[in-house]
């Protein structure tokens, strides 16, 4: 197996929520990136997009210095599709496997780019009801919160409450903005989850040696509820 650090390129996948994307990156630098906005098209989508960004930016499988998917938690479809693509495409290229906590990789993006004065920024993603998975990032990129279920009750919402602006990524903003009906909070509408904005945060678990055992990775479905203290 070539060592994990030899080569240039990453391909990053993320299947996790309704949209579809793929990029490539060198290092840590996007190149490349494509999107299918169809909500669950990742079974027909996938494959094609990958082609398609592999080819726009002159990249070779062999080239790959690894690839990067996004392991959950998020869509159960979803994340099965991009996975075994992932592998798929690992086992016939001897190509390194690394899974990436998209939620923090989302977060840590955005403050990154982010002229908003908050102190910390919170990734969620749908889980159903009144529950998200989700995760805080200090500003400072450190973890407030790790991926995790979430219920939003008044218990949740005593436990960030100090915080003087918390903003809020996802993709279920409506019902965000209906359950967390408070003054700290700000839900930005216009952050999109894209494999684009997983090329630093990719890059940063490659360098630390993050390589996933092909036979036995598995999604993160991360199904169990989380359970409020009384």
């Amino acid at each position: 197996m070539p060592t994990l650090m030899s080569k240039t390129h990453f391909l990053i996948i993320d299947t996790a929520a309704e949209i579809c994307s793929v990029s490539i990156s060198r290092g840590d630098v996007l190149i490349h990136s494509e999107e299918n906005q169809t909500p669950n098209s990742h079974a027909t989508s996938l494959t094609i997009l990958i082609e398609k960004c592999m080819t726009d930016a002159t990249v070779d499988y062999r080239d790959l210095q690894a690839i990067c998917v996004h392991q959950g938690p998020g869509s159960y479809t979803g994340l099965r599709i991009g996975v075994s693509v992932a592998k798929g495409i690992c086992y016939a290229y001897d190509i390194p496997l690394i899974g990436i906590d998209g939620l923090v990789g989302y977060g840590q993006a955005y403050l990154a780019q982010s002229t908003s004065n908050c102190d910390a920024v919170m990734v969620a993603i749908d889980a159903r009801r009144d529950e998200v998975y989700g995760a805080i990032i200090h500003r400072d990129k450190s973890l407030f919160l790790e991926t995790q279920p979430i219920i939003i009750d008044q218990s949740f919402l005593a436990k960030i409450a100090h915080f003087q602006q918390l903003d809020v990524l996802s993709n279920c903003p409506d019902k965000l903005v209906r359950l967390m009906n408070v003054n700290n909070i700000r839900i930005d509408r216009h952050f999109q989850f894209s494999a684009r904005y997983l090329n630093k945060y990719s890059y940063k678990m490659a360098t630390q040696n993050f390589e996933n055992n092909l036979a036995y990775f598995e999604p993160n479905y991360m199904k169990n509820s989380y359970i409020k203290k009384t």
